[in-house]
């Protein structure tokens, strides 16, 4: 089997998921092409936006937020993503049993003696009956529920947490794009989207990851998406197979590129670090004030001139999309 070098794999990956250069795609299908991005928190959800998308805009995705075109939901793993609604009902249903797992075996005292399905179904009852609900809120409910039917004393937030994960709850958006909500309020994605979650399609979903992040194991693919028995699935669908340097086996799309590893890499910013040559080399820290916004990188490694230019231009960028008309300060190698 064909051998893929370091540097193509990682200009690969960098193409496949947006980052070797800015494209002009509406949100919902540039959200099929990535499958998925992390939304934890505003600043998150829009910097991978916008380190992929030409003229991006905070205001358009909070209106298909709220027009539904568009959700945030807990996808993978704790943490929120957002994605097409397209997309969402077969996703959620899909990664459902990697999410149940991962749920046990965070919280496996919480929810001992207790029947998953009834712990959902509860949920979805009362978040139809009095949904939008809090956390806080939907745990008490549970919490109550519980003590009339037997449960036993369970923690409401934890009630809550397991019932997140088996239900596939979507956060209502916020009005403002940069709101962040202290309490936020969630419903079911079938209330809010007005369709019923879709059967499970895992070789979708492992064609959809390759087209979205290159060539990946086995082990890559499980990892990101919480399922197991995935070389199953795999070993029905007719797929490229090539491995790296390390010697590991790497499954991809058959006919898909494969980029040319000399392509320049532009710096990137994303969550939690910067990309620069197309790999993780500095960090970030963003503060702000009423009058001005600063931004802080610090690298691993020492740049050269060319690329401390390209952080700082970056940086400057990143500071006009989270902070317009304020004082912009950059700090940078």
């Amino acid at each position: 089997m064909p051998m893929i070098a370091d540097r193509a794999l990682n200009r690969t990956r960098l193409a496949r998921s947006l980052l070797l250069e800015r494209h002009r795609l509406n949100l919902p299908d540039a959200l099929e092409r990535l499958t998925a991005l992390p939304a934890a928190t505003p600043h998150e959800l829009h910097l991978g936006l916008w380190s992929r998308l030409t003229a991006y805009r905070p205001t358009e995705t909070s209106r298909l937020l709220a027009d539904g075109a568009v959700v945030r939901i807990g996808l993978t793993d704790a943490h929120e993503q957002i994605l097409s609604a397209a997309d969402c009902a077969w996703l959620r249903h899909t990664v459902a049993p990697g999410r149940e797992r991962r749920m046990r075996a965070a919280m496996p005292r919480d929810i001992a003696g207790l029947d998953p399905r009834e712990l959902a179904a509860t949920a979805r009852a009362l978040l139809d009956r009095d949904g939008p609900l809090t956390p806080t809120a939907l745990g008490e409910a549970l919490a109550a529920h519980g003590a009339q039917v037997g449960w036993g004393e369970r923690a409401p937030e934890r009630l809550a947490r397991a019932a997140g994960c088996l239900t596939g709850l979507v956060a209502v958006p916020p009005r403002e794009p940069w709101s962040v909500v202290a309490d936020p309020v969630y419903m079911t994605m079938e209330t809010w989207l007005g369709r019923r979650a879709g059967a499970a399609e895992p070789e979708r979903l492992v064609r959809r990851r390759l087209a979205a992040a290159g060539p990946s194991t086995i082990g890559e693919l499980q990892m990101w998406s919480g399922l197991t028995r995935l070389a199953e699935v795999v070993d029905r669908m007719g797929l490229t197979v090539y491995t790296d340097v390390a010697g590991e086996t790497l499954f991809d799309l058959p006919g898909a590129e494969i980029a040319d590893p000399e392509t320049p890499a532009p710096v990137r910013f994303l969550p939690h670090t910067v990309l620069v040559d197309g790999f993780p080399t500095a960090t970030w820290a963003f503060r702000e004030t009423p009058e001005s916004a600063t931004m802080t990188v610090e690298a691993s490694r020492k740049l050269t001139a060319e690329e401390s230019r390209a952080v700082a231009a970056e940086a400057a960028g990143v500071l006009t999309l989270f902070a317009p008309g304020r004082a912009h300060v950059v700090e940078s190698p």
